[in-house]
């Protein structure tokens, strides 16, 4: 069946992300583990809110994206910001223990021009998003992981910081947390 959703604005295709682009040429992907030369890495999963920092779903707690001040035509100060961004959102995520409800960075690059076609303010939207997950994990129980399967392979795996790796088909998202 179609999806009901409008079609999303073109916008360009992020670069794909290989193995020896992303440092992981030494990882071993075994379902709901990574194996690297520098730790284990496991599947994050979402948290019962008891298993949570103190303070995490208060208001004050904010994913403070920085607005772009960048030119939009220059692809390579696009990437440089989303990357930024991304790795933020991506341990933000995992605080509020959402760490198995992410978007791939292809949607949230795609989000980002996206909004910005509108004339959205990017980090503003995401900041709103934020808020109102925060909310929704107060008041809902959540299931551990949303998604079925695993990533197929390294192939679209990338490091989020040093203690992260995100893999990613494009619809799915899956982050793995070093042990």
């Amino acid at each position: 069946m179609p999806s009901r959703e409008p079609a999303e604005p073109a916008a360009p295709e992020p670069p794909q992300v290989t193995e020896n682009a992303s440092g992981l040429s030494a990882c071993d992907l075994e379902m709901d583990t990574v194996r690297c030369s520098d730790g284990l890495f496991r599947l994050a999963v979402n948290q019962p809110n008891g298993a949570l920092a103190p303070g995490v779903l208060d208001a004050n707690n904010r994913l403070g994206l920085s607005p772009f001040r960048g030119d939009a035509g220059d692809e390579a100060a696009v990437r440089a910001y989303l990357s930024d961004a991304y790795d933020r959102y991506i341990a933000k995520m995992l605080e509020i223990g959402l760490g198995g409800a992410t978007m791939s960075f292809t949607r949230f690059y795609n989000s980002f021009h996206r909004h910005r076609a509108e004339g959205v303010d990017f980090a503003q939207r995401m900041e709103d998003t934020f808020r109102y997950l925060k909310q929704d994990k107060r008041n809902l129980a959540v299931d551990a992981r949303l998604a079925e399967g695993f990533p197929a392979s390294m192939e679209n795996c990338a490091r989020s910081g040093e203690a992260v790796i995100v893999c990613d088909n494009v619809a799915t998202n899956w982050v793995y947390v070093r042990d």
